[in-house]
């Protein structure tokens, strides 16, 4: 009752993050508020592949390019400075996702039109973009990322199986795009950034993501689920918590990283109940702290959230 901030009152069992776009970071209306109340940022869109990839120079540094497609980090680089100047850690989203990955990555001229790559090109590129980001983060901001997204919402298709349709990853690679997009980021990442598979309607997955991860846990390649939480009102806190505990049990850190809880509308009953949900979730976050449970991080997505 007596701290001042969410970063104090928490500080004894995970970090508190916020998702920020960039001109939120660009604002400094917000600086005090976000220094104030959290010590981790996650970028909302400069970090996803189409905000990395340079369509330009991978097209123009044929045939050298090929294999390895030119990445840009200049529309990162305000996250960067703003977690360095203000002493924040950043969680990296992401790496591997069939959504905001430019079509132009999965053909042969590097264009949007373009005859898709075999499966043995698009290994080669899929690896040189990892390797290209991760060791970029480690040796230009060593200890910066203590996170890292490596494969975001794949299993979405019939009864949580790969997303099929919509999936340029799966047309050029196949489903075990997902092993080799977290084998890539073990042998390049970092001692200190844990690797997660981030999604949503987790509370409808706790039974099946284990078991189709269960491979990259077997061979040490996955550190961590991350609950994206786009929950409402109508969710109730001992229903999240019973999934946080199903997949800590399985094996895995668990993070909350896109939570933000909506309402129909803003009359007084559903500010209550709102206001009710989130006391009973985080209360029992740190219950489960307590016992034991690896839970290492909850962001909310939005300053506003």
């Amino acid at each position: 009752a007596n701290c001042e901030s969410l970063v104090e009152l928490y500080s004894e069992y995970f970090p508190i993050g916020v998702a920020l776009p960039d001109h939120v970071i660009r604002n400094k209306v917000y600086h005090d508020t976000i220094n104030a109340n959290f010590n981790s940022i996650t970028c909302e869109n400069e970090m996803k592949a189409d905000a990395l990839l340079d369509e330009a120079k991978s097209k123009a540094g044929l045939p050298g390019t090929y294999l390895c497609p030119e990445v840009n980090f200049a529309r990162c680089q305000a996250a960067i400075m703003y977690a360095l100047d203000n002493g924040q850690k950043i969680r990296f989203h992401t790496l591997v996702w069939q959504n905001q990955t430019t079509e132009w990555l999965f053909t042969e001229d590097y264009t949007r039109n373009g005859k898709l790559v075999s499966r043995e090109v698009m290994l080669q590129r899929m690896e040189n973009f990892i390797r290209q980001v991760l060791t970029y983060f480690d040796e230009n901001y060593p200890g910066l990322i203590y996170a890292v997204d490596v494969v975001n919402e794949a299993y979405n298709g019939p009864n949580v199986t790969v997303q099929t349709t919509n999936n340029r990853w799966y047309d050029t690679i196949g489903e075990d795009y997902i092993y080799y997009a977290f084998k890539f980021a073990r042998k390049y990442a970092a001692d200190y950034m844990k690797l997660f598979y981030n999604d949503y309607n987790c509370l409808q997955k706790t039974n099946k993501l284990p078991v189709n991860l269960q491979q990259l846990k077997d061979e040490g390649l996955i550190d961590g689920i991350g609950m994206q939480s786009h929950f409402s009102v109508n969710n109730n806190a001992i229903e999240i918590l019973m999934a946080v505990k199903t997949f800590c049990k399985a094996g895995y850190e668990v993070q909350m990283t896109e939570l933000d809880i909506g309402m129909e509308n803003k009359n007084p009953w559903y500010w209550k109940k709102q206001v009710a949900l989130y006391k009973d979730l985080f209360e029992g976050l740190v219950e489960l702290k307590e016992e034991g449970y690896p839970i290492t991080g909850v962001t909310v997505w939005g300053l506003s959230d």
